[in-house]
């Protein structure tokens, strides 16, 4: 009766750990962390005064920050030596996304995996369950801490039959967050099965569970199985594999069914990853940047179609086409197959890998004009222009759209071209007999004493206050809607990357393209409550937009709902979240109007909260959803000041 994500947790439960019934305490058995975020989780292991790291293997990429201001090489240094120190590998800028290149060399079927990326569910593609958390989540995973995961429903997504020719998977996950959109599995684990996955690629299988945190999701899986031994096998890791299906009678909370053979080529509007319609339902819209690559679509099988349709054509004159490699491995083997001749001839752009695009540091497109990218996410403003106008699709619709100047049906190109369609299963990898040239391994323990860690004075772990006051009486600062993202909170961009690492010089920018009266406001009330309404927090899994409130002065948030991943940070940071009981009392809230949280420790025990406006003289009631760990983490001011449960071995 056991599904794949049973199978899993049992295998990793901890032992002599007793929690309460809704969480499970799982022990990691890999964990990363990348540039962008990954500064603060490593200034966080280092407050843990360890020698070493205790978990099995340790990574940090550097793939975001990829075209270094000085702050960013700065980062850069003092990551790669805190890696020497302590056990890590390392991995350079250039040799490839932090997912991808996790998954060549280190993932294993089975396994437990944490990542300080929302994206790490990627690693989902080939049976690892793989969870993306903040960087102080990755940090006790370095330290040999159990992993606190709550109990939520598994949806098993049942694919049937198989794609048609010009539609891959990015159009299936476009259809998935049609149907249900962007909270659709909020707090829940999707289980890919059916006879359909068998006719989908590594690459193909990855690019759903990465885009399945785009619904809300914890993460995603798909079966180990004969397609990812064959997967492990070309690239010299057979004995990595091992077979985890579900049983014939495994039991879900939910079943969806999709069949594949219905599915067509899918876009998402401008700027939401859920505002998607038919690519064939669109008229005449012009797009003057297309960007292919990032995790998402960065794999051969991608860019070999690319250079497949380019071959003999040039890109519209009007269009700036972008293509990014998920990895160095695939710029080789692109060079090798001479794929690249057509893409260079056809005037598209070809960069090392990177993640810079994706997350609003390279590439940013101008304001107002309409941006088409093969990515995972549109929020407004994520590209890095404030006034961005981004659209989601597949590569097969992107490179078409990238030829005529228009998003177009590419189908509809191919026929009029007489185009026949090559997406081939990526049956070229080299063999992982050496590790890649820009992956340093770990020095001895003995070797390692000897390492110098570099730093400069700014690079601090950010320490939340170990209580609360007694009553917290404070303005509500901001009143935010549905869907604010991560993104929103804390954007990224071009202007803001060199703070990422500092929080006192990234606070400047909170809310910065979405509200700068919220940080207005914060000062001149010294502190107070933020409002928002439903998926408060949704998006990447930057920890910065819960430190960086806490550390303004915000105590906590109401909302009609949170993303789980976000509120897992607020409770790690010792920010408050509660949930309305009655959704109609975000109405009667204004800006400004005071509210009133008594006797604050004791009443963080209660499931139900009384809030008090003062300035009006309502009463609401709001929820406590939290775990009894979670609000013992929280009373104590975050998660770094609360290990007394922890196993100390």
């Amino acid at each position: 009766m056991g599904n794949i994500i049973s199978k899993i947790i049992s295998s990793h439960l901890v032992p002599n750990l007793v929690l309460d019934g809704e969480e499970q305490a799982v022990r990691v058995d890999q964990a990363y962390i990348e540039d962008h975020s990954g500064v603060q989780g490593m200034l966080y292991f280092e407050e843990m005064n360890l020698e070493r790291i205790m978990c099995d293997l340790a990574v940090c990429y550097v793939d975001h920050n990829f075209l270094p201001c000085e702050a960013d090489m700065e980062g850069h240094r003092y990551l790669q030596s805190a890696c020497a120190k302590y056990g890590l590998w390392y991995s350079k800028a250039g040799n490839g996304i932090c997912h991808q290149v996790h998954l060549e060399h280190f993932a294993v079927p089975g396994s437990i995996i944490l990542g300080a990326n929302s994206h790490t569910s990627y690693c989902g593609g080939i049976g690892c369950l793989a969870f993306g958390v903040g960087s102080l989540d990755v940090a006790m995973a370095f330290a040999g801490k159990p992993f606190f995961l709550n109990k939520g429903q598994v949806i098993n997504v049942v694919l049937k039959n198989k794609l048609h020719d010009w539609c891959s998977a990015q159009d299936v996950a476009l259809e998935l967050l049609r149907r249900y959109s962007v909270s659709g599995a909020k707090g829940s684990i999707i289980e890919f099965t059916g006879d359909g996955i068998r006719s989908l690629s590594i690459p193909s299988r990855c690019v759903l569970t990465q885009m399945s945190v785009e619904m809300g999701a914890i993460t995603a899986i798909f079966p180990s199985d004969d397609i990812t031994f064959d997967y492990l096998k070309k690239i010299g890791r057979e004995k990595d594999w091992i077979r985890i299906e579900p049983d014939e009678d495994a039991e879900y909370e939910k079943v969806i069914e999709v069949d594949l053979d219905k599915i067509e080529p899918m876009v998402a509007l401008p700027s939401q990853p859920d505002y998607v319609v038919t690519v064939r339902s669109l008229k005449e819209v012009s797009v003057a940047q297309v960007m292919i690559g990032s995790c998402t679509s960065g794999a051969y099988e991608d860019i070999e179609i690319v250079s497949h349709v380019l071959k003999n054509r040039t890109v519209n004159p009007k269009v700036s086409l972008v293509i990014q490699p998920n990895n160095i491995e695939v710029h080789k083997l692109l060079a090798k197959n001479g794929l690249l001749n057509s893409l260079y001839e056809a005037c598209a752009e070809v960069t090392p890998p990177s993640c810079d695009a994706c997350v609003g540091i390279g590439y940013v497109p101008a304001s107002g004009v309409n941006s088409l990218r093969a990515f995972c996410r549109n929020f407004k403003g994520r590209s890095g222009c404030k006034n961005d106008s981004v659209y989601l699709s597949s590569v097969e619709t992107a490179i078409a759209s990238a030829v005529t100047g228009t998003i177009t049906d590419p189908r509809v190109f191919a026929k009029q071209n007489n185009l026949s369609y090559k997406r081939d299963v990526y049956t070229s990898y080299s063999k992982k007999q050496d590790f890649a040239a820009g992956l340093i391994p770990p020095l001895n323990k003995e070797d390692s004493l000897n390492v110098e860690i570099e730093r400069r004075s700014y690079l601090v772990p950010f320490a939340s206050e170990k209580k609360f006051e007694k009553t917290i009486r404070l303005n509500v600062i901001g009143k935010l809607g549905d869907d604010i993202s991560t993104d929103h909170i804390i954007p990224n961009g071009t202007d803001i990357k060199v703070n990422r690492a500092d929080i006192k010089g990234l606070s400047k920018y909170f809310f910065y393209r979405t509200d700068s009266r919220i940080y207005k406001n914060l000062f001149e009330k010294k502190g107070g409550w933020i409002v928002a309404g439903k998926n408060f927090g949704q998006g990447s899994a930057r920890e910065n937009a819960a430190i960086i409130p806490k550390y303004l002065g915000v105590r906590g948030i109401i909302a009609k709902s949170f993303s789980n991943r976000y509120m897992k940070n607020m409770v790690n940071f010792g920010l408050i979240p509660l949930l309305f009981s009655n959704e109609s009392d975000y109405e009667d809230i204004n800006e400004d109007d005071i509210l009133l949280m008594e006797n604050v420790i004791n009443t963080l025990n209660q499931d139900k909260i009384l809030l008090r406006n003062v300035t009006k003289g309502s009463i609401y009631e709001v929820k406590n959803i939290l775990s009894s760990s979670q609000r013992e983490i929280l009373k104590a001011g975050g998660l770094i000041s609360w290990n007394h449960i922890l196993p100390k071995d």
